[in-house]
């Protein structure tokens, strides 16, 4: 009896590892101290603009920690501006040897303090030009397993259409960005100068990414290639108290088999 309470335990551990379990991808960025304090020479392009440095803290992400963006608005809608840029040699290299058809630029983005929307541009690059996603492909994944509907815009800077991503408020999930989608192809690219992430939540259109909020702050973590858009069952975010309760109701079942045949 002992042993079968014993591997009915363990499968229903297993039962709620796998519910979780993502697919296998390259890291390209965990957002970790070492990426933040490199993290990335934010806002080195926009300084002449008088936008103003974020603070950038470490925070809990999707795995471990990742970087906490808290941003402030003040009476320039520059401000409201976050430029930045991971040159770290690692993430530059897996994003060269792992990109191509069929896979994805995942990124694990936590939303859940800002009352207002972002408007996201991931881009690339190369030794010269810029090489943007065409975000009207994106996905967006969210940690409670519903697909929010993509809403794009589109960026002065880029030659390419929908160049930024809108994250809802509030959202806390993946972002799915298909390599497929990008302006320009990465193959036969040598060298990237820096992965860029431009994130602004008051748009320079003026639009309603933002009006009379003041503060704010988001997480980023977990940039990683992946192969597919992995599903997330609505009971992935399981409440532990119900796997102690089945684990309590067998080896409580097993104590009265045991007694019953005493």
């Amino acid at each position: 009896m002992k042993k079968i309470i014993i591997s009915l335990t363990v499968a229903i551990l297993l039962c709620f590892t796998c519910m979780t379990a993502f697919a296998e991808g390259v890291l390209v960025s965990g957002f970790d101290s070492e990426d933040i304090s490199g993290f990335m020479g934010h806002n080195t392009a926009q300084q002449s603009y008088g936008i103003s440095d974020p603070t950038v803290s470490a925070a809990a992400g999707d795995n471990g920690m990742g970087a906490k963006v808290e941003v402030a608005k003040n009476d320039s809608v520059n401000s409201t501006v976050q430029d930045f840029r991971i040159k770290d040699a690692s993430a530059i290299s897996a994003v060269l040897e792992n990109q191509g058809s069929g896979k994805y630029f995942r990124l694990y983005i936590d939303a859940s303090g800002c009352n207002f929307k972002l408007a996201l541009r991931v881009s690339f690059r190369p030794d010269s030009g810029r090489v943007d996603f065409d975000c009207s492909n994106a996905v967006l994944v969210a940690t409670n397993g519903t697909k929010p509907t993509v809403e794009t815009k589109d960026d002065s800077t880029s030659s390419v259409s929908n160049a930024k991503v809108i994250i809802p408020a509030g959202f806390k999930g993946y972002l799915y960005l298909p390599f497929d989608a990008l302006s320009a192809s990465l193959d036969g690219v040598s060298s990237l100068r820096y992965i860029g992430f431009d994130v602004r939540w008051n748009d320079q259109a003026g639009d309603d990414l933002a009006t009379s909020e003041t503060s704010g702050y988001y997480v980023l973590d977990s940039a990683m290639i992946v192969d597919e858009i992995e599903n997330i069952e609505q009971n992935d975010t399981f409440d532990t108290s119900v796997l102690a309760y089945a684990v309590a109701t067998i080896i409580g079942c097993g104590a009265l088999v045991a007694i019953k045949r005493k």
